[in-house]
């Protein structure tokens, strides 16, 4: 049995830590909402489309691979500041 990547279409995904170690996932037209770092040790993602209205959405670890128009809100704060780069 292979493992697939899972896709998540059009959810809004609120709270704490919402999507915490989330791996082998793309998020397509998802909003991250209500609760601080929604992706907090999360690997293998991309997030197409999406909209993030909470703090520290992207973490250590988790590499910017073109997040097609995905930006934060204006409420969003350090929203990109410990993301690396390849």
């Amino acid at each position: 049995m292979t493992d697939m990547p899972e896709e998540v279409h059009q959810a809004r995904l609120i709270g704490e830590r919402a999507e915490f170690f989330a791996h082998d996932t793309t998020y397509v037209d998802a909003i991250f909402t209500d609760g601080e770092s929604p992706l907090k040790h999360a690997h293998s993602i991309e997030l197409v489309d999406c909209a993030f209205q909470w703090k520290y959405p992207l973490w250590d670890g988790i590499p910017r691979t073109s997040p097609s128009r995905t930006a934060p809100s204006k409420a969003c704060r350090a929203c990109a500041t410990s993301t690396t780069s390849r």
